[in-house]
């Protein structure tokens, strides 16, 4: 019998910061998907956090995927806002990574492989 794992998928390799945070996490498989969505969750916060990343590399991921598109989907859109609001601990000078963090995490898909 074939057990079933998770594995994550890169959708997109447009972005520099992501072929980044993939090179580092291409190889992780879990039979637990939450497990997964949660590590790489964490893992992309803290990656972006880094000092490896100045707040304008960040503003270039937001000013890529279109200021406007960023705030009607991230910041009028009460359940995105709620979330990243969490994320960052309720700190609005932090607003601009969470915005990021969510615009990153799209580019990753989770899929089952056969292991």
């Amino acid at each position: 019998m074939s057990e079933y794992k998770y594995k994550i998928i890169l959708k997109k390799t447009d972005n520099n910061i992501v072929n980044t945070i993939y090179e580092k996490v291409n190889k992780i498989h879990s039979s637990n998907k939450l497990w997964l969505v949660n590590s790489l969750k964490t893992f992309v916060f803290n990656h972006l956090k880094q000092s490896l990343y100045q707040k304008k590399d960040i503003e270039e991921i937001i000013y890529k995927y279109g200021i406007q598109k960023a705030i009607q989907f991230f910041v009028l859109n009460k359940k995105y806002y709620d979330e990243i609001m969490e994320l960052i601990e309720h700190d609005e000078n932090e607003l601009i990574y969470g915005i990021a963090f969510n615009i990153i995490f799209e580019y990753f898909e989770f899929r089952i492989i056969e292991h």
